[in-house]
């Protein structure tokens, strides 16, 4: 099998004639899909990279008739062979009527390219740079040295590009790499298997700890390297699995294994056991492998690096905050706050003047959002335990702001036991009660047309967030869903002042809950305006309509749809999936 190389053919699909086709983008990877079931219909990559001097290589992946070699996409740039095992998992949606609905909005292939991504990482990850606290030039620095010692730790010769982000002055980009082929080939036989949600949270750079470990190869000792595979539950409804956790798996496990569907292509690398098997089943808890080959090679941040000087967030989570841009000294309320990352982020952008209240109604995620705000020193933030559908006055519950001790009664049954646990455990460590300090819900409410700025980013499908490995959703959870976040748009239209900005956003790629809420906004409420944003990252919103049953829902038009952001997951910025709209109130005049 040989390389194929093309140079100076144009991408216009009217200028090519023996090139091959038009390209679709896959992070730093152009993707040709060539027709025909031989040698000449082979999907071949070409590397964009920075240096502008490379010629592209296309590598072609069809084996000739008489390999007797197993060659498989596994997105590496390269040929994968003898071992069989890479990182290609086919996502599937759960549900057909869902599949449907999107194939409807974004076309087939916008679709496939979309699921593709979702069960990857992004490569790029985003650092907000507390600016009230720090520079980001002095993060920049502090970074650099942080990611040249941990890839020395990792004996890896690539290095991670990080840069400031050209548009926005908070944020900071960090540029992983990957895929990689990985050789398996000397670890006889030796294997962990890792259950979906440790394998979802191992490649965005996170090791193997016990409570995720799946099954093992029979006799592992501390410092043996093993192969790390996952495994999707066989029954997701009820969580679960084809085997038994802790189970004993022979050597050499088939690849073919009923119980492990496509399990060739869900191996994430190689790692090394930081204890025993026996360990791992006891103790049930701590680090079990330490991953030293990844298919994907992500910058690993301890959680207290720069702490309260920079945050870990998504690129359009920073944009979603920018997009509000609440100016310094005005009155702000971030709706669904938890766990406090925008409202963080929009105290930064006010200069830490004025007031963000930011509302939950989880006793333990305010608690979380306090502690974030302490973090950041942002205290111009005040958490509020309250539900957003009743938070405007009259409505059925009321709002104060206080600096007392928590009312045991405001808590929830499982919140309470939580919290007796939590004092009990103080108090045998001789610890004193642990004083509560943040604002909950007592006594008034908020008054109509009382904020400057709203934030609505509420609860919704998560169909954006990457990497995912299994999607259940139905179409009943995204109407659901879709008509909750319409209780929560009417409070936060009454809420804002006249002159005043409302942002929506969303994490999910669910035109239900993104562009029909916002034709719902326009046509409900002649005073919302959408407005265009200065920071105008995402791509354009969709038009026309959809039908779902017998329903059928209006989208948006030309001109609209270029006014909101969408975020397609694994799109040219290489993001989760996520969209934001900003709106003026007018006069009703």
């Amino acid at each position: 099998m040989t390389n194929s190389q093309w140079q100076g053919q144009s991408n216009d699909p009217e200028e090519q004639e023996d090139g091959p086709p038009p390209c679709r983008i896959v992070r730093g990877w152009q993707y040709h899909e060539c027709k025909g079931g031989t040698r000449d219909g082979a999907s071949r990559f070409v590397y964009i990279g920075k240096d502008d001097n490379r010629e592209p290589e296309f590598l072609d992946y069809s084996p000739a008739e008489d390999d007797p070699t197993e060659v498989f996409d596994d997105f590496s740039g390269g040929r994968h062979t003898m071992t069989h095992r890479g990182w290609n998992p086919r996502l599937t949606w759960g549900c057909q009527d869902v599949e449907s609905l999107f194939v409807q909005c974004l076309g087939r292939d916008r679709l496939a390219n979309i699921s593709k991504s979702i069960s990857l990482p992004p490569l790029t990850t985003c650092i907000r740079v507390n600016t009230n606290l720090t520079t980001r030039e002095e993060v920049l620095e502090r970074l650099s040295n942080e990611l040249y010692s941990e890839r020395n730790e990792r004996q890896d010769h690539e290095r991670y590009d990080v840069y400031p982000h050209p548009e926005l002055p908070m944020a900071i980009m960090i540029r992983g790499h990957g895929p990689h082929v990985v050789d398996y080939s000397d670890l006889e036989g030796r294997e962990v298997i890792v259950g979906r949600m440790a394998g979802e949270s191992m490649l965005k750079g996170a090791h193997c700890y016990a409570p995720g470990v799946l099954a093992t190869t029979h006799g592992l000792a501390k410092g043996d390297a093993v192969a790390v595979s996952v495994a999707v539950e066989k029954d997701p409804s009820k969580g679960q699995y084809g085997v038994t956790r802790n189970s004993i798996l022979p050597p050499d496990v088939p690849l073919d294994d009923e119980r492990f569907p496509d399990r060739k292509n869900m191996f994430l690398g190689i790692g090394v056991l930081a204890c025993s098997r026996k360990e791992i089943v006891t103790s049930g808890r701590g680090l079990a492998v330490r991953m030293v080959d990844r298919v994907f090679s992500l910058p690993s941040l301890g959680i207290d690096f720069m702490k309260g000087d920079i945050m870990v967030q998504n690129l359009p989570s920073v944009i979603a905050a920018a997009t509000l841009d609440p100016t310094p000294g005005s009155r702000v309320l971030d709706m669904c706050a938890a766990p406090g990352g925008k409202t963080t982020a929009m105290a930064e952008i006010m200069q830490n003047r004025g007031c963000i209240y930011a509302l939950d109604r989880s006793h333990t995620k305010v608690k979380g959002i306090e502690k974030v705000a302490e973090d950041f020193g942002a205290d111009i933030i005040r958490a509020v335990k309250a539900d957003a559908t009743k938070c405007v006055a009259g409505k059925g519950q009321v709002l104060s702001i206080s600096n007392g001790q928590v009312a045991r009664q405001e808590m929830t049954p499982g919140e309470r036991r939580v919290a007796e646990r939590q004092a009990r455990a103080r108090e045998l460590h001789g610890l004193p009660p642990k004083k509560e300090s943040f604002a909950h819900v007592l006594e008034s409410g908020f008054e109509e047309a009382s904020f400057d700025f709203v934030l609505l980013d509420g609860p919704c499908t998560a169909l954006g967030l990457r990497p995912r490995l299994l999607l259940q959703t139905t179409i009943e959870d995204l109407k659901k869903t879709a008509s909750y976040q319409r209780i929560l748009i009417h409070n936060a239209v009454k809420l804002v002042k006249q002159g005043g900005y409302l942002v929506y956003s969303t994490c999910t790629i669910n035109p239900l809950e993104n562009e029909c809420n916002v034709r719902y906004i326009l046509d409900t409420f002649p005073e919302m305006q959408l407005v265009r944003s200065k920071y105008h990252l995402g791509g354009p919103g969709l038009t026309g309509s959809v039908t779902v049953g017998d329903s059928t829902y209006s989208l948006l038009q030309m001109e609209e749809a270029d006014m909101v952001q969408r975020f397609d997951p694994g799109g040219d910025l290489d993001t989760m999936g996520f969209f934001i709209a900003k709106f003026k109130k007018r006069d009703k005049t």
